[in-house]
């Protein structure tokens, strides 16, 4: 048996031992890791790496693992391919620190699957939480490493000499997984494929029981078309909340030149009042940074402004207010994080004071059923995760994304 096929024979085994592991996790990514083309390449990585395409593995360094930690290496490599890690990757100028974030994330999908390897980066040896994306951990660690110079175009893909299209070598620490994501950019046929695999795996999953809500929702964002940017909706409905009330004091101008006098909107009402109750039960990812970040940008150009953010989970939590010049809003601490029911925001918003003028929900969507009755302002729910749950017909919602929801 030759070291190309005893390597594959070892992977095999561990995807095997993966299937029936953690309520249906395991045997996702079993099935998503027979998918991947799995090259014995000591030349390439001390212990093992992905290119977001392939897997590189160290026959000999695997081989020394005991089974539950080939295990974990499996799950941990199969996580970095789904997160889709190696193209994120591709354009950090501090490769070693988004190597480590990489690994950060990854780690909440896999803690409970295998026996850890020595080196492994957890987010709590970081003082971090787990649960958060590649780019929340990359603008939360402490301490940032040194920039060094960029990497060739390709990045880790480099060809070697002799034709073949191995990547550079990676510079791991021997023994360890850190620096185990190659920075690669996929191409759109490479995207179209994986997103075939990952439906096959999760199709196949899914005649085996529900997944945990954590995969089910990288699930979802991996397979989650394109949309229109969320941006426009969300200006759109902030700006609606500035129109004053219909008034004969404000004639129509499009109407005038008709001779017809039609009542308008005063031009004099403008927002002052806004609530933001943000989901903080635990699940909540990056793009709620990015909604805050965006509902800032607008925040910042409406003179007198006051916006009230409010924590929620099973119940609502003492918020913090903002004016203009307190910007940018700053995403509340976890606070709870038992659950989720939105029925206690609307308590909660009918106390608020008369001049609100409308309230945004940010949240993943899991969240119960709203409760009956309209409130008295306009509400918007921000949607954090690729399938919208059914809302009420009298509340608007946009899908906010970003550059990658995972």
């Amino acid at each position: 048996m030759d070291i190309e096929e005893a390597n594959r024979e070892m992977w095999e085994r561990a995807a095997r031992d993966l299937y029936p592991l953690a309520g249906g996790a395991g045997g996702f990514l079993a099935q998503l890791l027979g998918q991947i083309e799995i090259v014995a390449a000591p030349e390439v990585t001390e212990t093992a790496a992905t290119d977001g395409v392939k897997i590189y593995s160290n026959p000999a360094w695997f081989r020394n693992l005991t089974q539950a930690q080939r295990v974990r290496v499996a799950a941990h490599e199969i996580g970095h391919v789904l997160l889709d890690h190696c193209s994120r990757l591709a354009g950090a100028s501090d490769q070693k620190k988004a190597n480590i974030a990489c690994d950060c994330a990854v780690h909440d999908l896999v803690k409970n699957l295998g026996e850890p390897v020595s080196g492994e980066v957890q987010p709590r040896r970081l003082n971090l939480p787990d649960g958060k994306s590649a780019e929340w951990y990359m603008s939360h660690m402490s301490q940032p490493e040194p920039r060094k110079p960029k990497p060739e175009p390709g990045g880790g893909g480099k060809p070697q000499p002799g034709g073949d299209d191995r990547p550079a070598p990676t510079g791991q620490t021997p023994g360890s997984l850190a620096g185990d994501v190659i920075p690669r950019a996929a191409t759109p046929v490479e995207q179209t494929q994986m997103a075939v695999k990952v439906a096959q795996a999760a199709e196949w999953s899914a005649t085996r029981g529900k997944l945990p809500g954590n995969l089910q929702r990288i699930i979802d964002a991996a397979l989650c078309p394109p949309r229109i940017d969320w941006r426009r909706p969300l200006r759109q409905w902030m700006q609606d909340l500035t129109r004053g009330p219909v008034t004969w004091r404000t004639p129509n101008r499009r109407y005038a030149g008709a001779g017809l006098y039609v009542r308008g909107r005063s031009t004099a009402h403008t927002l002052r009042e806004l609530a933001i109750y943000q989901d903080t039960s635990g699940s909540m990812n990056a793009q709620m940074e990015l909604c805050l970040s965006e509902i800032s940008h607008i925040c910042c150009a409406i003179p007198n402004v006051r916006v009230t953010v409010v924590p929620w989970d099973v119940r609502t939590y003492p918020g913090r207010e903002y004016t203009a010049r307190d910007m940018p809003i700053r995403a509340a601490a976890m606070t709870g994080g038992g659950g989720t029911s939105i029925a206690c925001v609307f308590p909660d918003l009918a106390d608020r004071r008369s001049g609100l003028a409308g309230a945004i929900i940010v949240t993943d969507g899991y969240f119960g059923p709203f409760p009956a009755g309209r409130p008295r302002v306009p509400v918007l729910v921000a949607l954090t995760r690729a399938t919208a749950p059914t809302l009420p017909a009298w509340c608007r919602s946009v899908q906010v994304h970003g550059p990658s929801q995972r």
